[in-house]
């Protein structure tokens, strides 16, 4: 039995084949991805609206203990929100640890299962010892796609967050933050299909 010649895959490719084997080995790992996605958005959002509620009571004079309530309410609100930020990194970053031995069992599994030829070619020897690297540690290739998946989507709430604030002040702020998000994509998908076209290069670099 020969082996499959290499496949290439898409960025949202792997990471849906992240999310999906998460799901199945380690699902709390994408609920605290999701809560600190959620206040990676709230914890902005809030930055902007306290300034403008204060300002807005001022001139409308409110009265002072009202405008006190509301001001302690939002910054009560922002220092939990600043610890429970905190606390679920570090649950994200320690749970990574059990995702990385997950992958590593499978690389495991794979490697003592194939057929007899695979384990003899250099190549699959080659992409056996990159799976293992690549899931080794909390700073592996692996446990950074979960700091994507986080920024990625953190980002993208919070894009559409303030698309929706700067759409009521001037449309044309809409259209400058879509062209200069275009260009970023654009810039980052050529970037990505180079490390791809000269990952072989870089392996034989390194062994």
């Amino acid at each position: 039995q020969t082996m499959e010649q290499d496949k290439k895959y898409q960025i949202l490719q792997n990471l849906t084949y992240c999310i999906r084997s998460t799901r199945q080995g380690y699902p709390k790992l994408l609920v605290f991805c999701l809560l600190i996605i959620l206040v990676n958005c709230l914890v902005p959002v809030i930055n902007a609206f306290l300034p403008k509620i204060v300002i807005d009571g001022i001139t409308e004079g409110a009265p002072l203990q009202r405008l006190l309530a509301v001001t302690a309410a939002l910054a009560g609100m922002l220092a939990v929100l600043g610890g429970l930020q905190k606390y679920l990194k570090q649950l994200v970053y320690w749970n990574k640890f059990k995702m990385n031995a997950w992958f590593l069992r499978q690389i495991t599994r794979k490697g003592l299962t194939t057929d007899y030829l695979n384990q003899e070619n250099e190549h699959f020897r080659t992409l056996q010892n990159e799976s293992f690297t690549s899931c080794n540690g909390n700073f592996s290739f692996h446990a950074q796609t979960y700091d994507a998946i986080v920024l990625f989507f953190s980002n993208l709430l919070g894009f559409l967050a303030f698309a929706g604030i700067l759409f009521t002040l001037n449309p044309l702020l809409i259209v400058f933050l879509c062209s200069t998000t275009l260009i970023s994509y654009l810039l980052n998908r050529r970037i990505t299909k180079w490390i791809e076209a000269n990952r072989e290069e870089k392996a034989g670099y390194e062994h």
